[in-house]
């Protein structure tokens, strides 16, 4: 089978070379243990973000800017040329995005993060603020009373009256017990899923740095990272055998799975991602996971959250400091009243790195927009299959954005998807 795009797909793999821009901000950027400590002694009003220098960003964009020419020369295919130059498009603004953050241009960061991952909108927002002011409602201690109190100027002022879809659609939580699995007994787990779908050509690597918090996959590499014991054993709530297994749906049964599955397909591309597939992408593999073991709020709710209130959607732009107390208030009422305060403490300064990283963790309103796709993907898909159920096995043909019209008539003009 001859691919549609073979030519231009083996171009783009020869520029891009580099880490994207997640990857690069997770290995490049640093906030000391020191700077840490000083603000939560609150020493410093906000910590200090480091970037470690590096890379040929000029190189690299005229690279693309003349892929970008040869495209609009030589593809005779309309759909094909629109295809690459977007995502030829999204990787120059990815480049100057990590150029933008070792130059500490916070403003020039955060414009080219909201072109390439848009930000939160206010219809979303609202159902973040309809489920605050839900839990609210319900104070379990007088710690969950103070943090209500402060939400509920924060988020009563929001209006919730046009909200389409409820949480009330989101499966129950699955009791998962309570033992914790080492990172080997959750590697085994990955690899049995790998194993039932037949994936070939990907290995598991468990984080021997240390550093990283979170699972992830790297399609480039063919790589799925699993934290180290030490972050594992840190979650909020124990990774039992139910949410590993929930994890590594999310994880391979649908990043690796769709990656794998878009090398088969006429347009290669689909492999590694169209432009602005990952809103879809991420909400299906959230979607994915809930169906495992149930949810009780949006994935990724407390991402748009955080940086909902960062970039001002209830008027008031506001700093590291800022979006901290609000996250930890919002976590205090979330989870059990039994939950350490320390370890909140931690996830609410964990969220708040991920929403500032980029930036130099000192302007408010200028932050990393990346993480608003989640809790928008997610709904998304809910929508999406509560109306349209029939087109789910579709959604695994490659990396792109179900969500996006566009996305879906290209797929269907290049004879990929049908029956939509």
């Amino acid at each position: 089978m001859t691919a549609f795009d073979e030519r231009w797909f083996n171009a783009l793999r020869e520029i891009d070379t580099s880490e994207p821009e997640e990857e690069w901000l997770t290995n490049f950027m640093r906030v000391t243990a020191e700077e840490k400590a000083r603000f939560f002694h609150n020493d410093v009003e906000n910590p200090e973000f480091t970037y470690l220098q590096g890379g040929n960003d000029e190189n690299v964009i005229e690279r693309y800017r003349a892929l970008y020419d040869e495209v609009d020369t030589h593809e005779s295919n309309k759909t094909i040329r629109t295809l690459y130059q977007d995502i030829i498009t999204t990787q120059i603004h990815r480049v100057e995005m990590t150029r933008a953050s070792r130059e500490r241009d916070d403003q020039g960061f955060y414009d080219l993060s909201t072109k390439v991952y848009g930000k939160p909108k206010s219809a979303k927002f609202s159902l973040v603020a309809e489920h605050v002011m839900q839990l609210a409602e319900n104070p379990r201690s007088t710690d969950q009373e103070k943090a209500a109190k402060r939400l509920s100027k924060i988020f009563g002022k929001i209006d919730t009256s046009h909200i389409t879809i409820s949480h009330d659609v989101l499966p129950s939580p699955v009791e998962a017990g309570e033992q914790q699995l080492s990172a080997v007994e959750v590697a085994k787990i990955f690899q049995s899923v790998l194993d039932r779908y037949e994936i070939t050509g990907w290995r598991i690597m468990i984080d021997p740095t240390g550093y990283r918090a979170r699972f992830s996959v790297l399609p480039n590499r063919k790589i799925i990272n699993i934290p180290s014991d030490e972050h594992l054993g840190g979650r909020a709530y124990p990774l039992t055998e139910n949410r590993a297994l929930a994890i590594a749906e999310h994880e391979i049964g649908v990043h690796v799975r769709r990656a794998f599955e878009g090398g088969r397909q006429r347009l290669l591309l689909l492999s590694s991602g169209l432009d602005g597939y990952l809103r879809g992408e991420e909400g299906l593999a959230s979607y994915v996971q809930q169906q495992i073991e149930g949810a009780a709020e949006y994935y990724g709710l407390d991402r748009y959250l955080a940086i909902g209130v960062a970039i001002g959607m209830d008027g008031i732009k506001r700093d590291f400091r800022s979006v901290y107390a609000v996250v930890r208030d919002y976590y205090t009422l979330y989870f059990p009243p039994e939950a350490s305060g320390q370890r909140i403490a931690l996830l609410a300064w964990e969220l708040s790195v991920r929403v500032f990283r980029g930036t130099s963790g000192q302007s408010p309103g200028l932050v990393y927009t990346r993480d608003q796709v989640y809790f928008e993907g997610n709904v998304g898909i809910w929508e999406l299959l509560i109306e349209r159920p029939h087109v789910f096995e579709q959604l695994f043909v490659g990396k792109f954005d179900p969500l996006a019209d566009a996305h879906v008539e290209s797929l269907k003009n290049l004879e990929i998807l049908s029956d939509w």
